[in-house]
């Protein structure tokens, strides 16, 4: 028996950049601002993945969706550090 989870997770995606975007705009403690920051970044790219489900989702497809991001995320993140130094070359004529 599978739990239908989709639309639980929607909304802790939705909370966690709301309380991210709280502790990042906090003017008072730097150490908690880093945190908050690392915070807003994770709960991006869980809002990206919990965007694409349908409500009625169950477990295997939250992870399904998780997975999907996260591995495009590192497959563009390091197909860009392979091309950037060749497209700067080629920028600057050489």
């Amino acid at each position: 028996m599978s739990m239908v989870i989709g639309k639980k997770v929607q909304t802790i995606a939705v909370l966690l950049l709301v309380a991210s975007f709280i502790v990042v705009a906090q003017p008072l403690v730097f150490s908690v601002y880093r945190w908050g920051f690392v915070l807003l970044i994770a709960a991006t790219i869980f809002q990206i993945a919990a965007g694409n489900l349908k409500p009625h989702a169950e477990g295997r497809d939250v992870i399904r969706a998780l997975g999907i991001t996260v591995g495009a995320l590192v497959l563009l993140s390091s197909l860009s550090i392979v091309l950037v130094p060749y497209l700067v070359r080629m920028g600057q004529g050489g």
